[in-house]
């Protein structure tokens, strides 16, 4: 009687018994699993770092607040934001218009923690 798990019959050929067939199998089928991975993380990362624009923050107090929201914005890139981004980053690290544009699409969260607001609305 068979476990459920393994067939009687032996494999079709010699060669998928081994070693060999094992990490053919492992570097054929591993790069689809690590760019679907690389994927999910960015955009999950890319999640929590929107979701700092609903962040319920009051304007700042002082220019000590203001600098602790400025430290704690790029701690927070740099833990969160450019990990994801390296990839590209390698290469158009010194291109002025990759920084315009990261800037500008991160501008309502910069906005939000440097300066605050009163309401919890996404609007300006």
């Amino acid at each position: 009687m068979s476990d459920g798990f393994r067939g009687k019959a032996a494999p079709m050929a010699a060669c998928m018994a081994g070693i060999a067939a094992a990490l053919i199998a492992a570097a054929i089928l591993a790069p689809p699993a690590i760019a679907a991975s690389l994927f999910l993380n960015m955009i999950l990362f890319q999640v929590f770092w929107n979701m700092l624009t609903f962040a319920d923050l009051g304007h700042p107090s002082g220019f000590l607040e203001f600098f602790g929201r400025l430290f704690f914005l790029c701690f927070i890139a740099l833990l969160i934001y450019f990990p994801p981004r390296m990839f590209y980053l390698a290469e158009d690290i010194h291109r002025r218009r990759t920084w315009l544009t990261m800037l500008l699409a991160n501008s309502p969260v910069i906005i939000r923690v440097l300066i605050g607001t009163s309401s919890n609305t996404p609007g300006w």
